[in-house]
């Protein structure tokens, strides 16, 4: 298979992608939404959250009261 020279940019993430992602829950998400913390769209009836409102989270993200586990996945997303 072919791999493209440059890929085109993860624009947004649906809620279940991130997740699994960070590994996370699904309902840990959903909570962070409606906390106010970590914004959302919905295109259709699919829940969709920008890239860049998931970089500002997961920037602003309070790593001390962290899992070690999702502390890491936190900064590497952060610095890709």
């Amino acid at each position: 298979m072919k791999q493209d020279k440059n890929p085109v940019p993860k624009l947004g993430w649906t809620v279940e992608e991130l997740a699994r992602s960070l590994s996370v829950s699904v309902p840990f998400l959903r909570l962070e939404i409606k906390r106010g913390k970590l914004r959302a769209t919905h295109l259709g009836r699919r829940v969709v959250l920008f890239d860049n409102e998931v970089r500002r989270y997961l920037a602003e993200a309070d790593l001390a009261r962290c899992s070690p586990r999702l502390a890491q996945s936190m900064r590497e997303r952060v610095r890709t």
